[in-house]
């Protein structure tokens, strides 16, 4: 059956990438990993993480788009449905803007025990966006987005500019520098679950050996 792309959920995802986007139409593969989705445009070019896939959708998370830190990037859709198949143009465009997350001044500290037990606290420019919402909308993970380490007791100060967690003991122990993935989840209703965006730089944690 040949690639029809009828819609695409968002159109405008932060330079931080990690919006799941929802692609549908007709003749999509039912294997998430035979599935590309590529954000190309002037020599750019980023492959969005496919979530999951069926014949007709398929969900992606966005990338990280860096030269969209500076300014407002709008780069193509290009959907490869299926393994062996051509990148066909999906006829949608994704602007990566800067001014849709927070952006983080630090992280303090940059160093914690492979123990856990570290309160973690990340502040952004109160110039943007903020940490707005209540503490409870927000999950934090140190290294791989969905594979890290959760920093629970997440807490969101009075002036909204920093927010606070706790590590966890990692498994298996890392010495090596790890993000710190910052994600808001709204309850829009019973069944949506909205993933919004994860916080853009220097965000970077480094566990160092219990005592």
């Amino acid at each position: 059956m040949p690639l029809t792309i009828s819609n695409i959920s968002h159109t405008t995802s932060s330079a931080a990438g990690g919006l799941t986007v929802t692609i549908t139409g007709l003749g999509f593969s039912t294997e998430a990993e035979d599935v590309t989705v590529t954000f190309m445009a002037g020599g750019l070019s980023y492959d969005g993480l496919v979530l999951s896939a069926s014949k007709t959708s398929i969900d992606v998370r966005t990338p990280r788009v860096p030269e969209a830190l500076e300014e407002a990037t709008t780069l193509d859709v290009l959907v490869t449905p299926s393994l062996g198949a051509m990148p066909q143009h999906s006829g949608f465009t994704m602007t990566f803007d800067t001014g849709l997350s927070p952006r983080v001044l630090s992280i303090s500290p940059e160093r914690g025990s492979t123990a856990g037990g570290t309160t973690v606290v990340v502040a952004i420019n109160s110039d943007g966006p903020l940490f707005e919402g209540p503490a409870s909308e927000y999950s934090v993970s140190v290294g791989e987005l969905d594979n890290g380490q959760t920093c629970g007791n997440v807490q969101i100060s009075s002036d909204k500019t920093e927010l606070s967690c706790v590590t966890a003991a990692p498994s298996p122990r890392v010495f090596s520098p790890q993000l710190v993935h910052i994600l808001r989840c709204v309850l829009t209703n019973v069944t949506n679950f909205l993933l919004l965006d994860r916080c853009q730089q220097g965000s970077v944690f480094v566990y160092q050996a219990a005592e």
